[in-house]
């Protein structure tokens, strides 16, 4: 159960493991498909890597680890992720820093979406509208095996978003948001295997989260504030207040997504921008909301919605 803290944008208590749902149909979608031969034993491997994550995010859930212990986890399932789903770069020592670089990131990316799953629909939004875009995408290139993986999380995120909108009903919690955010890693290196500009065109999508994550948590080592600590200080909590909403941040999320990201997305999939360049525009409106929020500095108050 969830209860209601300072940090917390909701005042009810609620249920919290919600994500379980989402870990099981997908592994279980992933399971029938490795079966079927439409993937391969590495991605299967992969998936079951990301299930430890999950596992360890069930147990923080429901009797709190320490930091350190989530992360020797997040770092080895990461690190088998990598050896599982390599990117055979040459020269060996250029590809042996780059897969160090990818464990690093594959940790950022399942951490960093546990922060921004803050308030009701906003993670299951994400990884709705973002699965749907890497299928899409996907099957516009003719990658199969993306697109089914990717279409799959949609439908398990849409699922589980039914109970989460606001008002939620039940939250996500750690087993979810992890998995989540591990997955889209998988996603990420297999677009990679098939070009880097499809990998890129996958990153653009996912820039809502990773501009706010990321610029928050600079912000708060920068001023000296205790970076680890609970804190209400991304752009989508200041929003929330601000507009004392949860339902109108996230249908915003949904939209910006569809309508900013999305287009971005396959100008890069397939070549009309550089990726650099692409990244550069997609996220600029959002550093600029970052700035103009002043996300990372606390607010002289919190309000709870």
């Amino acid at each position: 159960m969830d209860i209601p803290n300072q940090r917390s944008s909701h005042a009810v208590p609620t249920p919290r493991g919600g994500g379980i749902a989402i870990v099981v149909s997908w592994s279980l979608a992933l399971g029938v498909l490795w079966w079927l031969g439409v993937v391969g034993d590495d991605l299967a491997g992969a998936g079951l890597a990301a299930l430890g994550v999950a596992a360890i995010g069930l147990w923080d859930d429901y009797r709190s680890l320490s930091a350190r212990i989530r992360l020797i986890v997040h770092f080895i399932c990461a690190a088998v992720v990598v050896w599982l789903l390599p990117l055979n770069i040459t020269p060996l020592a250029v590809n042996t820093a780059v897969s160090v670089l990818l464990v690093v990131a594959l940790v950022w990316l399942l951490n960093l979406y546990n922060f921004m799953d803050g308030i009701d629909g906003l993670a299951g939004g994400q990884a709705l509208s973002v699965a749907l875009g890497f299928a899409l995408l996907a099957a516009l290139v003719g990658f199969n095996e993306l697109m089914w993986l990717a279409l799959i999380l949609a439908m398990a995120a849409g699922g589980f978003l039914c109970w989460n909108w606001p008002s939620a009903k039940i939250f996500m919690g750690d087993v979810g948001s992890g998995y989540l955010g591990i997955l889209f890693g998988v996603l990420l290196l297999l677009a990679w295997q098939h070009s880097a500009m499809l990998a890129a065109a996958g990153v653009i999508l996912m820039g809502a989260f990773v501009v706010d994550a990321t610029w928050t948590l600079i912000t708060r080592m920068l001023t000296g504030q205790r970076f680890m600590a609970p804190h209400r200080t991304h752009v989508y909590q200041k929003l929330s207040d601000r507009w004392r909403s949860h339902t109108r941040v996230s249908v915003a999320l949904l939209v910006v997504n569809t309508c900013w990201l999305l287009p971005l997305a396959y100008t890069v999939a397939f070549s009309y921008l550089q990726p650099l360049f692409g990244l550069l525009i997609a996220y600029a409106p959002f550093c600029a909301l970052a700035i103009g929020l002043r996300a990372g500095v606390p607010p002289k108050e919190a309000v709870t919605c």
